[in-house]
């Protein structure tokens, strides 16, 4: 008897590790999903209508499997979005992680596929009651795509997409200290509108950094492009990378603040070839580049293995010692990191939450 009591109470066990939570559809009303639920394995389109919000707390992990069927009440944008599952938002979603307890967005087969599923979609949301922060999106057509309005996209990180972020038609998002790299065809597409760029790294994208459409007016300040081998900066506004401050770290910027150079991310080549040539370091044979930098170096290298299988991810993206994005930022204090610094570029600089104001 206690032997059928022990097998019992272990299949309860992995009942409860192994909970899932299946969802799509049109959502009219409030809907929550708690990261306790999850993982939320998305099976069709998802469809926030104007009278819809869609609240995710943080740790939640979003599965996109593939679609069971087409719901033809949802209106399609295209060909593609026709054959794959996308995440359309017409009302508002609080889509709000934390800086150690992030949401993640990724197809059930892993990131190796950079368009499984269509991407995020806000069409017109209510910026108000619309945020996209703490949280990584991967392996979609367009990691997320901004269609009108206004909405804030902070301390994200877009990569193994087609397109990492895609601003069409009025989409002039806010985005504050966010990751686009390793995008396939662009980190940044930006069509007709006129975004607000703003102390992120835009860099090792297969292909460009940001595509511009010539006319659309980017606001790009205090940012790093660099790595993207078919051109930094597509048909945007040629002042933009030409070096011609010299900022108080001694790096050379543009005349918004913005670097064009490696962003030496803790661990990466560059870093090691940094430390080679520093005078300045102790002779001792440990490594002493920075407190703490050996686990975050393993930190970098495990989630080099569990992003290419869309397993949960570790905090990522830590810059060097000998990063350039240090103290890098936008200087208002509003951006101030946590230690009341100025702002360290990408996902770790920054405050927790940020009081949006026009600049």
């Amino acid at each position: 008897m206690n032997l059928w009591r022990a097998i019992v109470l272990s299949l309860s066990l992995a009942a409860l590790t192994t909970a899932e939570t299946r969802v799509g559809g049109t959502y009219d009303g409030d809907v929550r999903w708690n990261a306790e639920d999850g993982p939320f394995i998305v099976t069709s389109d998802i469809l926030v209508t104007e009278t819809g919000r869609l609240t995710i707390s943080p740790g939640a992990r979003i599965v996109i499997d593939r679609p069971i069927g087409r719901r033809d009440s949802i209106r399609q944008i295209d060909e593609l979005d026709a054959r794959m599952i996308s995440i359309k938002v017409k009302g508002s979603i609080r889509c709000m992680g934390r800086r150690y307890n992030r949401i993640t967005f990724a197809p059930a087969g892993g990131n190796a596929d950079p368009c499984s599923w269509y991407g995020m979609v806000l069409d017109d949301a209510y910026e108000q009651y619309t945020e996209i922060s703490f949280a990584d999106v991967a392996g979609a057509c367009y990691g997320i795509t901004v269609l009108k309005g206004r909405p804030v996209v902070r301390n994200c990180v877009f990569e193994y997409n087609n397109v990492g972020v895609n601003c069409a038609n009025g989409g002039n998002a806010i985005i504050y200290n966010t990751i686009v790299a390793y995008n396939f065809i662009t980190g940044m597409l930006v069509r007709q509108s006129n975004p607000t760029v703003t102390n992120c790294i835009i860099a090792f994208n297969r292909n460009n950094g940001i595509w511009g459409d010539v006319v659309s007016r980017l606001a790009l300040t205090y940012s790093c492009v660099w790595g993207n081998p078919d051109g930094n900066l597509l048909d945007c506004d040629p002042a933009l990378c030409r070096k011609t401050i010299v900022n108080k770290n001694r790096d050379s910027t543009d005349n918004a603040g913005n670097l064009c150079v490696d962003p030496v991310f803790a661990g990466s080549p560059a870093d090691s070839a940094a430390w080679e040539k520093d005078v300045r370091r102790s002779t001792d044979a440990k490594d002493v580049r920075d407190p703490g930098l050996g686990e975050l170096i393993r930190k970098n290298a495990a989630d080099s293995s569990s992003s290419a299988k869309g397993e949960d991810r570790p905090a990522r993206y830590w810059l060097s010692t000998y990063s350039p994005c240090r103290n890098a930022g936008d200087p208002a204090r509003l951006f101030n990191d946590l230690d009341g610094s100025r702002n360290d570029l990408g996902i770790h600089g920054g405050p927790d939450f940020y009081e949006v104001k026009e600049k």
